[in-house]
C-alpha cells in the first residue's frame, strides 16, 4: 500500500521529487524484501542528496542492501 502511494507521488511529481521519498521508497522496499527495487530507490536518493552521508537510516539500508547482494569487501 504505501509502495503505491509513493510511486503514484513520484509519478505525479513529474521530476520534482523530494529526494526522502526515494529514501523511504527504498526502506519500504528493503522492509518487503523486493531487493531490486530497493536499491534503485536508494541509489536515486544517492543521485539526488549531496549530503547524503549524513543520512544515517539511508546509510543502514544501503548496507543491508548490499549484504544481501554479496557486494561487500572486508
Amino acid at each position: 500500500m504505501a509502495v503505491s502511494c509513493y510511486d503514484s507521488l513520484i509519478l505525479k511529481a513529474e521530476g520534482k521529487v523530494d529526494p526522502d521519498v526515494f529514501c523511504q521508497l527504498g526502506h519500504f522496499n528493503l522492509l518487503l524484501e523486493d531487493y531490486p527495487k530497493a536499491l534503485s530507490a536508494y541509489q536515486r536518493y544517492f543521485s539526488l542528496q549531496s549530503d547524503y552521508w549524513k543520512n544515517a537510516a539511508f546509510l543502514y539500508g544501503l548496507g543491508m542492501v548490499y549484504f544481501y547482494y554479496n557486494a561487500f569487501q572486508w
